[in-house]
Order: C-alpha cells, then sequence, then structure tokens
C-alpha cells in the first residue's frame, strides 16, 4: 500500500459466485470488448470496479476515471 502500488482485498466479499464471475487483468494483452466476464480480460480499473462492487476493498486506483 505504501509503495502506491493498486491492491485489491476480497476477504469482505461473502459471495464466491461474484469473484468466480470477476475478468482475468489483461497485462502485455489488448482488452476484450464488453461486455465482460469471468473468462475474458478487461482493463485493471473495470476488474477492480468488479470487485469493490460485490464489497471488497479496493486502494490507490481512481475507479471514476
Amino acid at each position: 500500500m505504501v509503495a502506491g502500488v493498486p491492491w485489491v482485498d476480497t476477504r469482505p466479499v461473502r459471495d464466491i459466485g461474484a469473484l468466480l464471475r470477476a475478468p482475468m487483468v489483461a497485462l502485455a494483452r489488448t482488452p476484450d470488448p464488453e461486455p465482460w466476464h469471468g473468462l475474458s480480460y478487461a482493463p485493471l480499473r473495470a476488474v477492480f470496479r468488479h470487485y469493490a462492487a460485490a464489497g471488497g476493498h479496493v486502494g490507490n486506483i481512481d475507479l471514476t476515471a
């Protein structure tokens, strides 16, 4: 957290299905087109928005952009 790296804590999430439906982060590849699902690749912000909507704690990233 101190280094400024984006992080997510999924421990508060009680819906395991929500975690399984989260898309994968597109690193070193082009993100898939929307809508994203559990087997698609999405930008980091979109994945973190999904985790935050499910009840996870997200930090060091602006989810409004």
